[in-house]
């Protein structure tokens, strides 16, 4: 009889857990290695910048690549936010281009103009392939003094849940009246 006990409470704590394993995978509130995440490739950071920047005018960066890792599944890039923005900089678009599509250089280039962007915002690229997606970043200043930003925070949905990833480029817009030597990207 006490045998018989045990291995009815040993059942009950085995089946409890794997009641308890099985709801938390089907939430919402399941590990993040559930779902697809978007990653920066590497642990490099650095930096761009714009000599004789006008205010009002866009330029247009992509140096910074992702890919997605962990399980199959569709990320979507919500938005992309400058990381301690100084002098008014401002992201006025984004989008992923596709490596091999074609060249584009950082002056006053439209996001939208570039040959082979996304507006989809939906990078394809998967990390075990090795094989990755461009992000593509639309600044602007208001004022024709010095912006700058030391990265950006790009937002994106995987698993019905938003994440953020950082993409550590510093990007200078410098003053128009500033000598191109003093023109640096503040360190990521």
């Amino acid at each position: 009889m006490r045998a018989s006990l045990h291995l009815r409470a040993v059942t009950e704590i085995v089946l409890g857990v794997l009641l308890v394993g099985t709801l938390a995978a089907c939430g919402s509130t399941a590990p993040r290695s559930l779902w697809p995440r978007l990653v920066v490739p590497g642990s490099g950071s650095g930096g761009v910048a714009a000599p004789s920047a006008r205010a009002g005018v866009a330029y247009s960066f992509g140096a910074m690549q992702v890919c997605i890792r962990g399980p199959r599944g569709a990320v979507s890039i919500e938005s992309v936010k400058p990381v301690d923005a100084r002098g008014g900089l401002h992201v006025s678009g984004y989008g992923v281009w596709r490596p091999g599509t074609s060249e584009f250089g950082a002056d006053k280039v439209q996001v939208a103009a570039i040959a082979g962007f996304d507006a989809h915002r939906e990078p394809t690229g998967r990390c075990s392939q090795h094989r990755v997606d461009t992000i593509v970043v639309q600044v602007d200043k208001p004022h024709d003094t010095f912006a700058s930003s030391t990265g950006f925070e790009l937002s994106y949905r995987s698993g019905g849940s938003t994440h953020t990833v950082l993409l550590p480029l510093g990007v200078a817009l410098c003053a128009r009246s500033a000598p191109h030597r003093d023109c640096t990207p503040p360190a990521p």
